[in-house]
């Protein structure tokens, strides 16, 4: 994905690559909603093991639900008055990085928020253990 995102970010400035860079998009995009939903899953198995070492991920795994729910659901993550309540994410792209992401509400501090998988990947993987 981070080879989608350099080449969304070389084609950002050519408006002649314009149908090859919204495809990459989209298909970037596709790619981001499965490595979201993916770690989530990992890390609610982790959590659910009621492990200590789970604390040093909490901050992580809120973001993740944050973002899953809109995005799986379309509905906004259930917190203090917000259960329930529909919710689209709206897709977006940072043309300086290539970086896919989604705006979206954000419960906990009762404002909209982007949301990039990028973004998530550099807390979840430290450089030194990426591929």
């Amino acid at each position: 994905m981070l080879d989608l995102e350099k080449r969304i970010a070389f084609l950002a400035p050519n408006n002649s690559a314009k149908d090859e860079r919204d495809f990459l998009i989209c298909e970037c995009s596709a790619h981001s909603k499965l490595w979201i939903f993916g770690l989530y899953e990992v890390l609610r198995t982790f959590k659910d093991q009621k492990s200590e070492k789970f604390d040093a991920l909490k901050s992580l795994f809120r973001d993740l639900e944050i973002a899953r729910m809109p995005l799986a659901k379309h509905m906004i993550k259930s917190a203090p008055g917000f259960r329930d309540n529909h919710h689209y994410p709206t897709g977006g792209w940072r043309p300086d990085t290539g970086m896919v992401g989604w705006s979206m509400f954000d419960p906990y501090e009762k404002k909209m928020r982007f949301f990039y998988r990028t973004m998530v990947s550099a807390v979840a993987v430290p450089p030194s253990n990426r591929c």
